[in-house]
């Protein structure tokens, strides 16, 4: 049997009893893989070589091919930048770490040296001692008020397990309160006074 050729015009003999076989339909066809892009990237004017996309984007990460140099793949209409190439993966921000705690303990010993009841205290006896040189009157109305705040903060000292500066405290307060007195009844010769004396007339 003869066939007509449609590219040529010319025909075909095939033999009998044999049929043109059309292609089976359920086999699907197998989709052709799309090509591959071929990055190219050149640096002061010299190519540096052909790379696959993810070649490409490797040597990136690793420093290999810089900002600066410009690349080119098929499509691209001139030489681009490094730089401008939008293929990499966005950079994650580091987290924001909170301020680091301070050691419970510093923070002990740093309120312990200032704060303590006992160091209160011993301020208050030594304004107690002294106060009676301003004047006779802060005897009563400050020497004594301070004396007593210091004996309760003594005992606070010693509630809280601050053994020793408790004691102190406590046997500190004596010297203060005899200071206080010798003050109020010296005062005149502490300070160099000497008392007016007044002569009466016969």
């Amino acid at each position: 049997m003869a066939v007509n050729c449609p590219s040529c015009e010319g025909q075909i003999e095939i033999p009998r009893g044999t049929a043109p076989q059309a292609p089976d339909a359920s086999v699907p066809a197998t989709p052709e893989k799309p090509q591959a892009a071929v990055f190219y990237v050149g640096r002061g004017g010299t190519e540096l070589g052909q790379f696959s996309e993810q070649e490409f984007r490797d040597k990136i990460l690793t420093g290999n091919i810089r900002p600066g140099d410009h690349y080119w793949k098929e499509g691209m209409d001139d030489w681009q930048l490094v730089s401008e190439y939008r293929g990499l993966p966005s950079p994650t921000t580091p987290p924001t770490l909170p301020p680091l705690p301070r050691m419970p303990d510093e923070t002990k010993k740093k309120k312990g040296r200032a704060e303590t009841p006992a160091s209160i205290g011993g301020a208050c006896a030594l304004v107690a001692a002294f106060a009676p040189l301003v004047s006779p009157t802060l005897f009563f109305l400050l020497s004594l008020p301070l004396l007593f705040a210091a004996f309760v903060l003594a005992i606070v000292s010693l509630v809280r397990g601050r053994v020793v500066g408790g004691i102190c405290l406590l046997i500190g307060l004596f010297p203060a309160l005899m200071m206080a007195f010798v003050t109020l009844t010296d005062r005149d010769k502490l300070l160099n006074r000497q008392p007016v004396q007044t002569h009466s007339t016969p």
